[in-house]
């Protein structure tokens, strides 16, 4: 299953916002979040995972593309917690955001959402 954003017909500047639930990272030695992401078109909005340590009071942004990603196929993120902000020990909300741009062909979706240990 994926969650996916529709932007046709033309809704500029709308916002999704997708709640990833609250993580104790405390038993994951080095945590890695890795997605799958699809991207493509002429008027692509801008995609953004941010982490809040705090309930959601504040939110830091630690991955974003903006416009097209590629080619018209599944592109994968993976992001190191450990190389953004220290996470271990703390309770960690994650939430993903989609805005889209000024057209109809800039539809967003996310798959395959996995947490794990880094790999050496």
């Amino acid at each position: 299953k994926y969650a996916y954003m529709e932007v046709s017909p033309f809704y500029p500047n709308k916002v999704a916002v997708l709640f990833g639930g609250c993580f104790d990272f405390t038993s994951i030695p080095g945590p890695t979040l890795s997605f799958q992401y699809h991207m493509f078109g002429p008027f692509i909005g801008t995609l953004t995972l941010s982490a809040s340590m705090d309930e959601g009071a504040t939110w830091m942004d630690v991955w974003t593309q903006t416009g097209p990603a590629g080619v018209d196929e599944w592109q994968t993120a993976t992001i190191e917690f450990t190389d953004i902000f220290a996470v271990r020990g703390e309770r960690t909300l994650l939430r993903f955001l989609g805005v889209s741009s000024f057209g109809y062909t800039g539809d967003i979706a996310i798959d395959d959402i996995s947490i794990a240990t880094k790999s050496s």
